[in-house]
């Protein structure tokens, strides 16, 4: 054994998780046997805070380890083979042989380790489709839409931008409008929502997704005053049941609801800024269990909001 000493963190799973896998026949166990392994193996290592109960009556290190299982699927070192399976790859094999005393995981291997993705993800970026829309001619990269996107949000979105009627396209975990960002990608005027829905959508991979946001909404508020009052203490009424329900999860004074339904809360809380729920409900969610750009994007939220909440 690598000369591990009481874990401080949820990083100090990392390496003892990975090689433990390792050890396993195949490099692989089902996720309930990995836990119990885990336990047995390292438990003197388990401190007594990580062992307090948190929400869905699992100890704090055994959400730990569900973290540290994503970061090594990101670092390339596990994947998912099957249904509810940790495995590690060739990389994280590797990894373990050429580090033998290498007690955390070194930022610098996991970027090396981690250099695969990137380069899909440039390659993904790199994608480009031709169009051809009412006499007018072109093309269109990810990567174009990409650099839109980032630098309105950097600057503030625009009003038009955030004042779209119907459809938006999803970058980075926010919001944009489909047609301006289209339209801004592109230069062209002359297009419906179809068309752009399906270039942005369809072709490039971006997620569109459909909703009339606030602002729009209040312009309908303003044409009927008199039941402005009323939707907006029901929208306030479900938001504060909302919160109510996440907190009462994580304090574990509720029962855990469907993997998909905690996606939905982590997207809820990150919207309204409670960050440290965030953080705590991305842990609980399996994988394997929602759809993988689900996962991605309520992965995305939960990272940006790790930060957020110890401030």
């Amino acid at each position: 054994m690598r000369p591990y000493t009481t874990f401080q963190t949820r990083k100090d799973y990392t390496v003892p998780l990975l090689e433990l896998l390792a050890a396993l026949p195949g490099s692989e166990g089902e996720k309930r046997a990995v836990l119990a392994a885990f336990q047995a193996r390292f438990a003197a290592l388990i401190p007594p805070k990580h062992r307090q109960i948190g929400p869905g009556g699992r100890s704090l290190w055994a959400y730990y380890l569900d973290w540290q299982r994503q970061e090594l699927a990101d670092a390339g070192m596990l994947d998912t083979p099957r249904w509810g399976v940790w495995h590690v790859t060739a990389l994280g094999l590797r990894w373990l042989q050429e580090n033998p005393a290498e007690t955390n995981l070194n930022p610098a291997r996991a970027a090396c380790a981690r250099a695969p993705q990137r380069r899909e993800r440039a390659s993904q970026s790199r994608k480009v489709v031709s169009f051809h829309i009412r006499g007018h001619s072109g093309t269109l990269s990810v990567e174009k839409v990409l650099t839109v996107a980032r630098e309105a949000l950097a600057a503030g979105l625009p009003a038009e931008a955030a004042d779209y009627r119907s459809w938006a396209v999803v970058v980075d975990g926010r919001r944009i409008g489909l047609k301006w960002l289209f339209r801004q990608a592109t230069g062209l005027d002359s297009f419906n929502t179809s068309h752009a829905r399906d270039i942005l959508g369809r072709r490039l991979g971006f997620e569109c997704v459909q909703q009339e946001n606030a602002l729009s909404s209040s312009r309908n508020a303003r044409r009927a005053p008199h039941s402005a009052s009323g939707e907006e203490a029901t929208w306030l009424d479900v938001a504060r049941r909302e919160v109510r329900s996440v907190r009462d999860f994580l304090a574990g004074r509720a029962a855990r609801p469907s993997d998909e339904r905690l996606c939905d809360m982590v997207q809820f809380c990150y919207t309204f800024g409670l960050y440290s729920e965030a953080r705590d409900l991305f842990p609980l969610v399996d994988q394997t269990l929602v759809n993988v750009w689900l996962y991605e994007r309520i992965r995305r939220l939960a990272m940006v909001s790790e930060p957020k909440a110890s401030h």
